[in-house]
């Protein structure tokens, strides 16, 4: 498979989207839903924090196990900043690929710049409306990675079954995930039955995110060092990308979407 087409295709298929299309929301228990209000309220609120993730799935029909830190800077959901350090090891590969990675949302394209020995530096980008357009069809992954969003769209449509455990320091949610959500082919069909979160007593920040089999955990997200920004106070030069002048930029959305496009000139877009 050509190495651009498949980083493309983990990009897109590293987190389960949640779609945006209507389905029949069972009413939350009580002790359950003001938790997922308390999230709610802090949706699209400026924030930064470092993120760790663990993966064990198939993608792409092959095994996949992936590890990476990082920090995200979000200022809403359209406008994002996140530096990564990713580690995938796959059976195809003589050895891990080490990639550090660099995305930006700038309000109207997702920008992804790579750096990894395998295929050197690539740029991809995407319009901010067609990566929508694949998520709500459930074809990709949620754009932003805007974690408390989606949180709160798994619990209204997926999950079940509840147990709320709380301690001074911490508040844990598990329960079953009652149907298969969308994207779930891209990631090999995992059978994922179990869901766990952890959040801050006090914010309802979420620290730890977790979705397994009913055995094992296949993709835990953690986040910590967790600040809440002054909006007027955060540069908004962060969230803005300028390719490298004559580098290449592979149209993402082109390539996994079927939209028009493909390599183009490096520019502002």
């Amino acid at each position: 498979m050509n190495k651009t087409l498949l980083t493309a295709s983990l990009l897109l298929s590293l987190a389960p989207a949640v779609a945006a299309q209507e389905t029949e929301k069972a009413a939350l228990p009580q002790e359950v839903q003001v938790w997922v209000d308390k999230i709610g309220q802090l949706v699209d609120k400026p924030v930064s924090y470092d993120m760790a993730m663990s993966m064990d799935v198939v993608a792409q029909n092959m095994p996949l196990q992936m590890t990476s830190t990082g920090h995200v800077l979000m200022l809403d959901a359209e406008h994002m900043r996140t530096t990564m350090k990713m580690t995938i090891e796959m059976e195809m590969m003589p050895e891990p690929m080490v990639m550090e990675m660099l995305t930006v949302v700038d309000g109207e394209n997702l920008w992804v710049q790579q750096d990894n020995p395998m295929v050197g530096q690539q740029i991809m980008k995407a319009k901010v409306s067609q990566m929508n357009a694949l998520r709500d069809a459930g074809m990709g992954m949620n754009l932003s990675g805007d974690q408390l969003k989606q949180v709160r769209e798994l619990f209204e449509n997926y999950y079940g079954n509840f147990e709320v455990s709380q301690s001074e320091n911490e508040v844990k949610i598990t329960g079953d995930i009652l149907k298969e959500m969308p994207g779930a082919a891209q990631l090999g069909n995992m059978d994922l039955k179990r869901f766990s979160l952890h959040l801050d007593p006090k914010t309802g920040f979420p620290s730890r995110m977790a979705m397994g089999n009913g055995e094992k955990d296949l993709m835990v997200i953690t986040m910590s060092n967790v600040k809440f920004l002054d909006k007027e106070k955060v540069d908004k030069k962060q969230f803005t990308y300028t390719p490298p002048e004559g580098a290449p930029v592979i149209d993402m959305g082109a390539m996994l979407g079927g939209a028009a496009g493909g390599a183009e000139d490096g520019g502002d877009f």
